[in-house]
This record gives structure tokens, C-alpha cells and sequence, in this order.
């Protein structure tokens, strides 16, 4: 692999030569049209370029116009196009493939006549008026920018925009984003670089420039793009930054958006049959594509079930109605749920519990406080604590959030972030008053780190918030133990326990002195033993309260010097 450097040396006139070089040694596309198992394969002529159709014996009646990611200047190739026959086959939708224009040869302008000509052909023509747009890389930026069209024009808007490691600024408007790229060099081989720019403006761009719904989609308005939009990237995806970038805009136009951001995966990982992120992004794009959850987005949303279950079999210990209202109202299949033994769902039921406890106790005391959730994954607390005046954020990763959309929307008051808990840029992101109190809920999440990563994480709080508490639960190192046991038997995958407080008092003093514990105490504490539990529930229920297993503990970041009103009066600071 050539470094980085000898890369970005490269003038326009290299990278044009090493364009038909590399075109030249894709050979040909014998690919293309060939037999598939279960798929019909048509190929027609639209505008003077090949255009496939691939139907699947499974059709639904819908169809997807699938926009291949060209890189501005190369044919589709065998990883994609396998790509979307296995697509076509999961939606049980007729895959339209067109073979577009590629730069140097022609520019976007071209390319636009015959996908116009494509999308008029099965409108028209055909009279198919159930179309789904999807794209990948610079095909991702076309279907944006015929998706933006199709409504400013007066064309028929597709029903759903599929977009996946998005590329939807050929032109670089935004200087910010593009410096991203310019620091940006990833093992897949991809980078950018000042003479590539000048090679997408001169040979792709053209006479377009300044035409942002041609070039640059993403500076447009969204406000009435589409019913749904779906955008898988990958954290190590050299245009990730557009992704995010695109992603907050859409939502922030009171779009429908569904992100997937999958760690540590690269431009086009979705080709990688043998990744495991590759079928989960697969079969999430499926069941979002055709509004049905039985392929994963089920199993992503297990939780609701567990709370449900809880709720039903112990409400003296906890009580979700929403869970329990969504699982009334929704017909969801979990044959591939995972069931736990009673002791677990017991034990994981006090702990929400515990974390309902002390944020309500929190909010009586501080009323007119800002609760942070930490990792609020699909869990709707803020329901169940709201008492009219608490400001409320909820965090996770972009595709929990995405799967929390489908269950539950942001109240007045409640406010979603879309980062990683790791990511601590999310700190910036919160507005509140701190005299009036803050407080951050880490439900399980402390428990997979070790004491110092504690430590590091709970300082970059500190430093921003001090006075702020937080609240988080914490096993002792018997209970770190008997629960690693158990999971080792019982799940080849688990995740290993990592943070144990024997005494939270004398171990956190030795964390920050400017620490201190407010509350602390054992999960299952005013709960006593039922005698519908089974033998084995009930000593290991015995057991945690000698060992004194797992821990609910509230902590205070500094001097504490929070103004606490009553009916909107001061009373106390």
C-alpha cells in the first residue's frame, strides 16, 4: 500500500491516467445478467445504457431503483452487484440496476438525462408508481439529488430514500466536513486529497457547479424529501462526517429518519459477506424497507419484552405500562429471544427499579433539574418520571436511537443525542442550569469497564459539571464473579463484568477526594423473597444479599450548590 503522502502528490493528470488503469483491470462485467437462484434477470436499453431488472420469485409488487456506487468513475462491481441481488431477494422487491455515465467521459449533468430517463421509464412506461430510491457512496448522492428533484419538479416522490455510506457533496461546500477528509486515511485504501477534488470538479461536476440539488444535495432543503430515509455508514467510513452531518439536518427538518452507524466498519463494508455487520445491516435495511421487524429489528428491540414481562410477573417490583401498552398494540414474533432464568429477569428488574428510585427521589428534590440518560437504549423513563418541569436527554449510539424511534418519540421537554456514551463531545450538547441540578443515569454501562476508565470518564464530567451526581449500579466483587460464571455458561458471546466496589465509600474517595457517595445500596433491599420463586431463584436471592452482589449508588461530583424551588420559589441554596 502506497503512503499517504505519495497519494495526495498525485496531480489530476495521474489520477486520471491511474482511472482507466484501473477501469481497464476490472475487465469485463460477464457478471452482470447471469443466472441467480430464485431471480428473473432483464436487462434493457434506457437512453442508450444497459439497465438490469432483477425480480425475485418472492415479488412484492414494489420496486427499488439502486444507484451503484461508482466512485464518479468506475462500472458497478461483482461485491456490489451480488450486494443487491441479495437485496432484491431479502425486500422481495424488482431491483432496477442502471449502468449510468462515468466520469472522465461524461459528467453529471449526463448522468442526470439518463436516470431521469431510468425513473420516467418506470413511471411512465411501465406505470409502476410504488418506487423506493436507494443508492450507495456517489450513487447514494444521485438518488438524494432525484429524490430532491422529484418533488421540486412535480415528479412522483419516492415512497422511501435508502442511502448507504452517502457521498452528497461533489463540490465540497463545507470546509469543516472536508478537512475531515483531508486528515482522513483508512486501511481500506480510500482517501481524499486537494487534486482528487479537482478531479471530481473538472471531470464530474462541470458546467454544473453551483447547481446544489445536482451536486451537492446536502446543502439543500430536506424539509419535504420523503416518508422515510434510511442511512447506513460505518465509523471508519472516510465520509461518515457527511453521514452524521446528513443524518442531524434530516431530523432536524422533522424528517423520519432511520441512521445506522456501525463501529469500526469501512466505506462499503456492506459488501463483506463474511461480516456479521454486514447480514445485521442487511436484514435491518430489509425490514425497514418494506415496514416489517420479523428479520432483526424484533431482536433489537428485546428489552421492550423483558420490561413487559417484568411488569406482568413482578409489578410489586417494577412497572413499565408503556412496554406493556406497546406490546399490546404490536404483533411482535421473538423466536430468536433468548430467555433468561428468573433469577436475571428478577435481579435486572430491581435494578430498574433502584434507577427509577433514585431519579424520582432526585426530581422531588430538585424539580426543575436536567436528567441525563446515559445509554437510554429503548427504555421510555422519562414517562414514567416526568413531573412537568424536568428537562430531560436521552443518549445512544445512532442505531439504538434509530430502533427507539419505532417505539417511542421525544416528548415535550425530552431531547435525544445521537453519539456514543465514549464519545464525550456530548457534554457540549447539553443545556441546562446546573443550580438547578444534574443529574446522569449510567444504567449497566460502568459495569464493562475497569475502575481507572471509571475514574477517566466520571473526570470529564466533573470537569464540565461540578456538583453534578450521577447514579449508576456496580457489582462487589463476589457478585462480579458469580455473574461471569454465569454468563460464561450460558452465553459464548457474553460480555465480561469488569467493575467491582467492595466499598464504594473508601474506593471512590480514591478516585477524585472531591467525590462523594450520597446513597448506596443493594438492589434487591425491601424486596423480599416470594414463595412463587423456585428453589434455585431463591438462593441465589439469599446469596447476592450476603454477598452483597450488585449495588445501586448515587454519587455527588464536588460541592454540591444546587438553588431548590417550590412552586417556582426559592426556598434553598
Amino acid at each position: 500500500m502506497a503512503n499517504l503522502s505519495s497519494l495526495r502528490k498525485k496531480s489530476v493528470d495521474e489520477i486520471l491516467r491511474d482511472t482507466y488503469k484501473k477501469r481497464n483491470s476490472m475487465g469485463s462485467q460477464t457478471f452482470l445478467g447471469q443466472p441467480q437462484q430464485g431471480m428473473t434477470i432483464k436487462q434493457e436499453e434506457v437512453a442508450g445504457y444497459p439497465c438490469y431488472f432483477i425480480m425475485p420469485e418472492n415479488f412484492t409488487g414494489k420496486h427499488l431503483i439502486y444507484l451503484y456506487d461508482s466512485d464518479y468513475a468506475f462500472p458497478v462491481s461483482k461485491d456490489e452487484y451480488d450486494f443487491s441481488v441479495t437485496l432484491a431477494r431479502e425486500t422481495g422487491m424488482c431491483l432496477c440496476l442502471p449502468m449510468y455515465p462515468l466520469a472522465p467521459d461524461k459528467g453529471c449533468r449526463e448522468v442526470f438525462m439518463v436516470l431521469d430517463a431510468v425513473y420516467d421509464h418506470l413511471v411512465h412506461k411501465k406505470k409502476i408508481t410504488d418506487v423506493i430510491l436507494a443508492g450507495s457512496g456517489v450513487g447514494a448522492g444521485l438518488a438524494l439529488s432525484m429524490t430532491l428533484r422529484s418533488w421540486k419538479e412535480g415528479m412522483i416522490i419516492p415512497d422511501k430514500l435508502l442511502l448507504l455510506s452517502p457521498e452528497v457533496d461533489s463540490e465540497f461546500f463545507d470546509k469543516v466536513l472536508e478537512n475531515r477528509l483531508l486528515n482522513a486515511y483508512y486501511g481500506d485504501g480510500i482517501f481524499h486529497s486537494e487534486n482528487y477534488r479537482e478531479f471530481i470538479n473538472k471531470y464530474w461536476v462541470g458546467n454544473m457547479a453551483g447547481q446544489l440539488e445536482y451536486t451537492s444535495p446536502i446543502n439543500e432543503d430536506m424539509r419535504d424529501l420523503c416518508d422515510h430515509l434510511i442511512i447506513i455508514s460505518g465509523t471508519e467510513d472516510i465520509y461518515n462526517c457527511y453521514a452524521r452531518e446528513l443524518a442531524d439536518k434530516t431530523v432536524n427538518a422533522g424528517l423520519h429518519v432511520s441512521y445506522f452507524e456501525f463501529p469500526r466498519m469501512h466505506h462499503k463494508f456492506f459488501h463483506d459477506k463474511d461480516l456479521d455487520e454486514t447480514n445485521h445491516a442487511t436484514l435491518a435495511i430489509a425490514d425497514l424497507l418494506t415496514d416489517s421487524r420479523n428479520r432483526i429489528i424484533d431482536q433489537y428491540m428485546y428489552e421492550i419484552k423483558e420490561r413487559g414481562e417484568w411488569s406482568k410477573r413482578y409489578p410489586e417490583i417494577f412497572k413499565d405500562n408503556e412496554a406493556t401498552k406497546y406490546l399490546v398494540n404490536n404483533n411482535i414474533s421473538y423466536k430468536k429471544y433468548k430467555k433468561q432464568s428468573e433469577f436475571i429477569n428478577l435481579s435486572r428488574a430491581a435494578t430498574c427499579r433502584c434507577f427509577d428510585e433514585e431519579v424520582r427521589k432526585f426530581i422531588l428534590q430538585y424539580p426543575m433539574s436536567t436528567v441525563v440518560y446515559l445509554g437510554c437504549s429503548l427504555d421510555a423513563m422519562f414517562k414514567r418520571m416526568d413531573n412537568g418541569r424536568v428537562n430531560w436527554y436521552n443518549l445512544d449510539s445512532p442505531g439504538k436511537i434509530s430502533i427507539r424511534r419505532l417505539y417511542t418519540t421525544d416528548s415535550e421537554r425530552e431531547h435525544t443525542i445521537v453519539k456514543s456514551i465514549d464519545d464525550m463531545s456530548w457534554l457540549d450538547d447539553i443545556r441546562c442550569d446546573i443550580g438547578f441540578g444534574l443529574l446522569f443515569v449510567c444504567r449497566d454501562f460502568f459495569q464493562y469497564k475497569t475502575a481507572a476508565e471509571v475514574s477517566k470518564f466520571l473526570e470529564k464530567i466533573y470537569k464540565k459539571f461540578q456538583g453534578a451526581q450521577v447514579v449508576f449500579n456496580a457489582p462487589s466483587l463476589g457478585g462480579k464473579v458469580a455473574k461471569n460464571i454465569y454468563n460464561r455458561k450460558n452465553d459464548v458471546d457474553y460480555k465480561k463484568y469488569r467493575l467491582y466496589l467492595n466499598d464504594p465509600v473508601r474506593d471512590i474517595s480514591l478516585w477524585n477526594v472531591a467525590y462523594s457517595v450520597i446513597h448506596e445500596d443493594n438492589i434487591f433491599k425491601n424486596i423480599s423473597a416470594s414463595k412463587s420463586w423456585n428453589k434455585r431463584t431463591r438462593l441465589r436471592f439469599f446469596y447476592n444479599a450476603k454477598i452483597n452482589g450488585e449495588r445501586i449508588i448515587r454519587l455527588r461530583l464536588g460541592t454540591e450548590r444546587y438553588r431548590i424551588y417550590r412552586d417556582g420559589h426559592l426556598i434553598r441554596v
